[in-house]
């Protein structure tokens, strides 16, 4: 499924001091509306990357949570786990779903979002591929 609509705003939460970056996406998936909140942040006490999304096709909150690192790097690799509500198929309907997001800085005004879930019993696969490319 390819979507062309899609708008992403995205900015520094100042009341935070400006160590949290918030994205909201909007536009149409398929033949429906979709909103994503994300929120992303480092940690300095574990010197990690961290990532909560909420959006309009999984009722429940996406959180990720990366390794340590030492170094800035331009691609973040951030693991976490969901509970399916059903995105995978019925068979997979309330099964603990490990998940990656791959973020790809690939110049100041594109960067990818890569997201990879692991269905019990299965490789690793791509399940969405957001390129994001600021508009001038």
């Amino acid at each position: 499924m390819v979507s062309r609509d899609m708008t992403v705003r995205v900015r520094w939460i100042s009341k935070t001091g400006g160590r949290f970056l918030e994205e909201k996406t909007e536009g149409t998936l398929g033949d429906r509306a979709y909103y994503r909140l994300g929120v992303l942040g480092f940690s300095p006490i574990d010197r990690r990357y961290e990532w909560t999304t909420f959006d309009s096709v999984t009722p429940t909150a996406m959180t990720y949570r990366g390794a340590p690192v030492s170094d800035k790097t331009s691609v973040l690799s951030i693991p976490g786990e969901f509970t399916d509500p059903g995105v995978l198929g019925p068979d997979y309907l309330g099964e603990t779903i490990p998940m990656r997001t791959v973020i790809t800085v690939r110049s100041k005004n594109r960067h990818t979002f890569d997201l990879y879930f692991t269905p019990p019993g299965q490789p690793e696969r791509l399940v969405d591929r957001v390129v994001y490319t600021r508009k001038l």
